[in-house]
């Protein structure tokens, strides 16, 4: 059940809502009055603007963006080699000795050694 409003209010609105009607109907005049082609100009220069402010919004999250990944990749990188600092060449992960070819002589005599 809504409760009826006072009648202050609703007095209150009414005059609200008259004022901004005569808002209105002052700047739709103003737009009548008001050639096409400067309208258009307003708006695209309106539009302009705004990329504008968008563009340098961009740029601004790309540059943040690129010193927190430039910054990860310095820590990341810093952090790697204070791990392997002291550690010997196999630990750091020198290099792994090569697994011999499928089809090689040495792999299919271990093969036949190890049925046999």
């Amino acid at each position: 059940m809504a409760l009826p409003l006072p009648p202050q209010l609703d007095l209150l609105s009414v005059e609200e809502l008259k004022r901004q009607l005569r808002d209105k109907e002052v700047e739709l005049e103003g737009l009548r009055q008001t050639d096409i082609r400067t309208l258009w100009l307003k708006d695209l220069d309106a539009l302009l603007e705004a990329i504008e402010k968008q563009d340098a919004a961009d740029m601004k999250q790309r540059e943040a963006d690129l010193a927190f990944h430039r910054q990860m990749e310095s820590k990341k990188g810093l952090k790697g080699f204070s791990a392997l600092k002291g550690k010997s060449k196999a630990a750091k992960g020198g290099a792994p000795k090569a697994a011999p070819k499928v089809g090689s002589a040495k792999s299919t005599s271990k093969a036949r050694k190890k049925v046999l």
